[in-house]
């Protein structure tokens, strides 16, 4: 009877091993399974992220091929700003003041002002081009104005109803049109399955850094003071503004630059030219003709073009010499939230602030290198809304009692903007390309300086 219960004890014993074996290769094959899933399933997204990224860049390479062939017809003129928004003081502005700044400018904005600057439905071209006669924008201000249908429920009859505009909806014009620093609208494109988006930026209307990295020690100094006036504007820490310095003195050791007269480019401190080599003693005149010749276009081809040291300027301001991180992070509550220091700082190449595009801000700090800064700033501000200004002479007569001034500070200064920035950001999938690239244009006439991709 003892032996029976032990046999049987035995036999579910063997049948609770048996059934633990399978469960635990169950449970490993389950285990194996679902990591081979998710191995998988990681190559594929690999895969198809690598795949996205070439598309991707495929984007951004043409969208640069694009913007460069077409750059050179286009013609950069400013717009009229007489009746906007000026946008020379947004750059300070909170939220709730940046709308009360809009609100007190709709307030007497006519009919013609609001429809010109405020955002219109992205429909509105379409009901245009289909012959609709007026559009639901226009009669949306009509409404608003008090002259629209009589019968109309909506209709708001008092003309103070203009003070009902949504702030948000309004565009404020930077120097050329569209918000400041942008030169035309940012372009939106499809190249395949890649959205692009494609911006150009005046990067005269940003205050240059390399104002600080020249072969004169007085102007250093005055660099130094001006940047730390544009500091106190974008609220920047003291310490970072004491590393930056820092570092641009460890970036001016590998080259100094100094300003060109030609108002075109930075270029570097002129090496002193080297002796062309004496041609060798030759029986027959023609042969000495024949060796000297090369001699001197060699001593030719080592000029370099002013485009060469500006891309050198460039690299070096993009390069680990350079931390410009602490100067990225946006400004706590304002107005706009890609508010930070270093949308107003050129590293691309520039060498002059344009009067006539810069904001309040960077104009102070250039023309701390002349005294009566704020004055200066505020009388450029007003006169160059009016129209703006043709020339440095322009300049003179319209500033007539601050000479002095103007010209100690007219090395720095310029009219026209010559060096831009050009971003392209393609995204395709969950890959995003961007690159950006910077370029001098005179006329028809485009050089390009740099061009750096990045993700």
């Amino acid at each position: 009877m003892i032996d029976n219960f032990t046999q049987s004890d035995k036999n579910k014993n063997r049948s609770g091993v048996a059934l633990a074996i399978t469960l635990v290769v169950l449970m490993s094959l389950a285990v194996i399974t679902t990591i081979l899933s998710l191995r998988v399933a990681q190559v594929r997204q690999r895969q198809q992220y690598i795949m996205d990224y070439q598309k991707a860049r495929y984007g951004a390479d043409s969208s640069m091929k694009y913007i460069f062939s077409v750059l050179p017809e286009q013609s950069i003129d400013y717009a009229d700003r007489k009746d906007a928004a000026d946008f020379s003081d947004l750059f300070w502005l909170d939220k709730p003041k940046y709308l009360e700044y809009l609100s007190a400018w709709a307030a007497v904005a006519t009919d013609e002002q609001l429809q010109k600057y405020l955002k219109e439905p992205e429909d509105q071209d379409q009901e245009i081009s289909k012959g609709g006669g007026v559009s639901l924008f226009s009669g949306l201000i009509s409404k608003m104005k008090g002259s629209g249908d009589s019968n109309e429920p909506n209709a708001v009859g008092d003309a103070n109803a203009i003070l009902y505009v949504d702030p948000n909806q309004i565009v404020v014009p930077g120097p050329y049109g569209p918000a400041w620093p942008n030169v035309v609208k940012p372009m939106e494109l499809e190249v395949g399955d890649c959205k692009i988006t494609i911006t150009v930026e005046d990067e005269n209307a940003k205050l240059p850094l390399s104002w600080l990295v020249t072969d004169n020690i007085d102007a250093n100094k005055q660099a130094r003071a001006a940047l730390d006036t544009f500091a106190e504007w974008m609220l920047i820490d003291p310490l970072t503004v004491e590393q930056l310095a820092l570092q641009l003195n460890e970036l001016g050791k590998y080259k100094l630059f100094q300003l060109n007269p030609s108002t075109v480019l930075l270029s570097a401190k002129p090496a002193q030219p080297q002796p062309a080599q004496p041609a060798r003693p030759s029986r027959t005149r023609s042969r000495r003709a024949r060796t000297a010749q090369p001699a001197a276009q060699t001593a030719k081809q080592e000029v370099r073009p002013p485009a060469g040291h500006a891309a050198d300027f460039a690299k070096l301001f993009h390069s680990s010499l350079l931390n410009v991180d602490p100067l990225s992070i946006p400004l706590p509550e304002m107005a706009f939230d890609d508010e930070s220091p270093m949308k107003y700082l050129a590293l691309w190449g520039s060498q002059r602030v344009n009067v006539n595009t810069a904001p309040r801000q960077v104009l102070e700090a250039a023309f701390y290198f002349g005294g009566n800064a704020v004055e200066i700033a505020d009388r450029i501000i007003r006169t160059r809304k009016e129209e703006p200004i043709k020339s440095v002479e322009d300049l003179r007569s319209k500033l007539s009692g601050d000479l002095a001034s103007l010209d100690r500070a007219a090395p720095y200064l310029d009219v026209k903007s010559n060096c831009f920035l050009i971003k392209v950001t393609s995204r395709c999938g969950n890959a995003r390309v961007s690159a950006a690239a910077a370029v001098i244009k005179e006329g028809k006439t485009v050089e390009r300086l740099i061009v750096l991709y990045g993700r």
